[in-house]
């Protein structure tokens, strides 16, 4: 499928940019990626990007300060295995990896794990442009009901509608293996975040059944440790954390470039409080029962 634009698609959509002050300069690969993420629809892709830069502006937890060398997220680094896999799947499909390596759920923050894995999508969508999709691959072998009581709600219903609504890709599938019994209690709890297309593309693995992943990403697309032909993912996971330090100078040009100026963004455009759900969304996993 190709990934040029329509003829005159960018054209009107350079226009539309002309009448949204608030929003930052974008480049001409950058509105491809969101132009192709959108199936080509203009309607939706304006929304996506608006909804990308405005989204990146108001969350800073997640979106700024995205240094790997700090010294403030060195623990979260060291615990949280994020992997772009090298090689694609026979659809092109992008598989991104991640794993909570340590049971001691005290040095897990859930806001920096988010963080991780937005820099990793981030840098595929700088170095590949526009990809045919995306599939994620979750381990939840580690996680235990600490890690969960650690879970920010307001930045996941923030990270859902990212997923949902911002994120120039198109994701095919979510895999998420190694399933604790309290996990699955857990997505009843957090599915009214999402939506039904995005919830109907997860699929669950309890441990041990690493091969029915295979249906969806073959051998050769996986690390050693996951009972494929590529490199470990410890190995992966240092390329990961080399390539970000080299990117830490761009990232933080781009998040200075990217903010929305609210207040030039067009009246009738003005976005709408949305408090009381936001109050809703701050509910805490630390009430949840497990029978």
């Amino acid at each position: 499928m190709s990934t040029e634009m329509p003829k005159g698609h960018s054209e009107e959509l350079r226009d539309w940019l002309a009448t949204q002050p608030h929003l930052p300069p974008i480049s001409d690969q950058m509105l491809r990626v969101f132009h192709h993420s959108c199936f080509f629809d203009l309607a939706k892709t304006k929304d996506c990007i608006d909804t990308y830069y405005s989204l990146r502006s108001s969350l800073p937890e997640i979106f700024a300060n995205r240094d790997v060398s700090k010294k403030e997220i060195q623990t979260t680094v060291g615990n949280i295995s994020n992997v772009i896999i090298p090689k694609k799947t026979p659809d092109g499909y992008q598989v991104i990896f991640q794993k909570i390596q340590s049971t001691d759920y005290s040095i897990y923050n859930f806001d920096e794990a988010c963080k991780l894995f937005v820099m990793c999508m981030d840098a595929v969508i700088r170095d590949e442009g526009p990809l045919p999709g995306y599939m994620i691959l979750l381990d939840y072998k580690n996680v235990r009901l600490g890690h969960l009581a650690k879970t920010n709600m307001s930045t996941l219903k923030k990270m859902f509608k990212y997923i949902q609504e911002a994120a120039p890709v198109r994701l095919k599938s979510i895999h998420m293996i190694n399933m604790n019994y309290f996990i699955e209690k857990v997505m009843s709890f957090v599915k009214p975040f999402m939506n039904k297309e995005l919830y109907n593309l997860i699929h669950f693995y309890p441990e041990g059944e690493l091969e029915k992943v295979h249906k969806f990403i073959p051998p050769e697309c996986l690390p050693a440790d996951y009972g494929g032909s590529l490199e470990t993912t410890h190995y992966y996971k240092e390329q990961f954390i080399f390539k970000m330090k080299e990117l830490t100078d761009i990232m933080q040009k781009e998040e200075l470039a990217a903010t929305v100026k609210e207040n030039l963004r067009p009246k009738k455009q003005k976005k709408k409080k949305d408090d009381k759900k936001d109050q809703d969304a701050g509910i805490s996993l630390k009430s949840l029962e497990i029978d």
